[in-house]
């Protein structure tokens, strides 16, 4: 009885050894690893710009885009731990989470003067990755921008969906100061 059982641990650790081997070749097998990987970014990119009067090109639009675009805020909540305070001008990028339908972020500025709480809705389309490797890809299409203040943002226009991953510099969501 106990020879039977020391042979059938020796078996069973054979038998595991043979088992990872088969799942090492099935996984190499599969050549192309960048197939896996989604195409999608998942962080959406936003920009900051004066607004320009349309009469007199080159110009600001008013002395409020002048004075704005010095200011410094702060992003809220922290993000990361190194969330600095930024110029309206330098932008923000904004990571996405594949269970909701919005994501809002809040600026305010040192002295706090301004506070804004800007919201921004997306669709999800989940789709597959590939026929083979198998795994789920998220695009998000955003779907409109809301801001607390009416009045602050002279404009707002959407760039464009989530950019693919090479496409990263491209702003989606342009916010007019």
């Amino acid at each position: 009885m106990l020879v039977s059982l020391s042979v059938f641990f020796v078996l069973l650790k054979y038998l595991r050894k043979v088992c990872m081997l088969f799942g090492l070749l099935g996984v190499l097998s599969c050549k192309d690893f960048k197939s896996w990987e989604s195409k999608y970014g998942k962080q959406v990119k936003i920009a900051f710009l004066p607004a320009k009067d349309k009469k007199v090109p080159g110009t600001l639009a008013d002395l409020q885009s002048e004075r704005l675009s010095a200011l410094r805020f702060w992003q809220l909540p922290l993000l990361t731990e190194h969330d600095a305070p930024f110029l309206l001008k330098d932008g923000l990028s904004i990571p996405l989470d594949p269970n909701a339908d919005a994501v809002s972020f809040e600026l305010i500025d040192e002295n706090a003067r301004y506070y804004l709480q800007v919201t921004i809705c997306y669709e999800r389309m989940v789709s597959l990755i590939s026929t083979e490797a198998g795994g789920l890809q998220v695009q998000y299409t955003i779907q409109g921008v809301q801001c607390n203040k009416k009045d602050f943002f002279k404009k707002i226009t959407i760039d464009g969906p989530v950019p693919l991953k090479a496409e990263k510099e491209k702003p989606n969501v342009t916010l007019y100061y």
